[in-house]
């Protein structure tokens, strides 16, 4: 069971109809959650019969014509990809080097060395890990084949600053676009341009080697050029760009020195530019790329199941993206018409994941999935549930480690009573401490995957 807290949860309201709803949208998302297991994802998408290796069913590689395989990565899923790897490569791997947040216990690797890093502010080990990585690369020959495993929050866990630029500068600067309203393209756009080892400086330093990257995407879209900041694929992004960027949330003026130095200087040096599609590391079939768990994996497996309990289940979208107080506005309007409308045979659910954005006011407890569910708990119709869920089971800043939060038409009530002033912890970023309140908040602990944000609308 993922969700640590399911029972109360399923029982903190009032109608059997309700509570029915309540428990078949919180087992969703545990199916969607178990969707992508990337220790079963990596077991399911490679199968190895003698020296033969296909992966998703569409690449065969024989493995006897390497000399050397190695395996590198970095993400808050990749020690499991890497543990499932070794499982079904065993001894054929030489050597591999991963950055992760943490190593689950009693769970060892035996030839790939993990790194612990931080998430989702950068630190020393991270940077050390990130050189390991890099050497490795760079040692890779074109008799080799290179496995890179890549998941959600490895753009962080991988930090290896550009000449000139502290990991004191990248943490101020990462901080200021974490905290500002950037998309992650937008935030992404920025880190290549300060790395070495994003945006295609990975996949520089491996050519000529044969490269797998596989993808556990935390993405909307599913981007190859943004998931970790594209380590391994082409990179159209500019220095220009990126400091316009910079420029349009007001994030110029306070960079660190060093940066817009270097960001300056990128301007006019060809060299210090991040790889393109037309250079020639990309030409020919060195690389190849194979995504294998999605936010669109993890709402499909929700959908599956909700039909399967007799729901009218419909996916909304999969790139969901924008402020979360903009959004609270949109879904309440959406329940709204799904009610007033003839066309939903009920019990109704609609499903939308992707990444969501919060501009932080206040120093507040919490994050933009209990944020959201939070701002929307005022406007709610009857016979209505909403939930907004983290599928890495860590929201935001939280005392415990929180996913997301569920309400219903009595929850704002309920906070009435209680003399909860809604207004007051919208303005500090609070959701954390009002939904904990109403015990409201979703408790996973970390799930080991990250695949972004799921938000439910149910209706009965």
């Amino acid at each position: 069971m993922i969700i640590k807290n399911k029972l109360q949860l399923i029982n903190n309201t009032k109608t059997k109809e309700i509570k029915k709803l309540r428990r078949d949208i919180l087992e969703g998302l545990e199916f969607a959650v178990a969707a992508v297991d990337p220790y079963v994802l990596i077991k399911d998408n490679l199968k190895l019969k003698n020296e033969k290796l296909e992966i998703g069913g569409k690449l065969n590689l024989d493995l006897s014509k390497f000399k050397n395989i190695y395996l590198i990565g970095a993400g808050k899923a990749t020690f499991m990809m890497a543990k499932g790897s070794e499982i079904i490569l065993g001894n054929k791997i030489k050597k591999g080097f991963i950055n992760v947040p943490e190593i689950p216990k009693n769970i060892k690797l035996k030839k790939i060395k993990a790194t612990i890093a931080s998430h989702p502010y950068p630190n020393k080990a991270g940077v050390l890990g990130a050189k390991k990585i890099l050497n490795l690369a760079k040692k890779a020959r074109k008799s080799d084949l290179v496995f890179v495993l890549i998941s959600g929050g490895g753009s962080s866990l991988m930090p290896y600053p550009a000449s000139g630029i502290s990991l004191e500068d990248k943490i101020a600067m990462n901080k200021l676009l974490v905290k500002s309203p950037a998309v992650i393209q937008e935030i992404n756009c920025v880190r290549k341009h300060i790395s070495r080892i994003k945006g295609g400086l990975l996949a520089k330093a491996l050519y000529p080697a044969k490269v797998v990257s596989l993808y556990l995407s935390d993405v909307v879209g599913d981007d190859l050029s943004s998931i970790a900041s594209g380590p391994c694929v082409p990179d159209k992004s500019t220095f220009l760009q990126t400091i316009r960027i910079l420029k349009k949330y007001n994030l110029w003026s306070r960079a660190p020195k060093n940066i817009k130095k270097y960001l300056l200087k990128g301007l006019s040096d060809k060299n210090l530019e991040t790889p393109k599609p037309q250079d020639k590391i990309f030409k020919g079939n060195n690389f190849s790329h194979f995504i294998l768990g999605s936010n669109k994996v993890a709402l499909f497996a929700f959908k599956k199941e909700l039909q399967n309990r007799k729901y009218n289940c419909q996916i909304y979208t999969s790139k969901l993206q924008g402020d979360v107080y903009k959004l609270a506005k949109k879904f309440t309007e959406i329940a709204k018409k799904i009610i007033a409308s003839n066309r939903y045979k009920k019990p109704f659910v609609l499903l939308a994941g992707g990444e969501m954005t919060l501009k932080l006011k206040g120093r507040g407890f919490g994050g933009r999935n209990q944020e959201l569910a939070m701002a929307i708990s005022q406007y709610l119709p009857k016979n209505v549930v909403f939930a907004s869920f983290n599928t890495d089971g860590v929201d935001g800043r939280t005392p415990k480690s929180v996913a997301g939060g569920i309400c219903d038409e009595w929850t704002y009530a309920r906070s009435q009573k209680l003399g909860l002033k809604i207004k007051e912890y919208i303005k500090n970023n609070d959701s954390y401490l009002y939904l904990n309140k109403l015990n409201e908040v979703i408790l996973t602990g970390k799930t080991g995957t990250n695949v972004g944000d799921i938000v439910i609308i149910g209706i009965v």
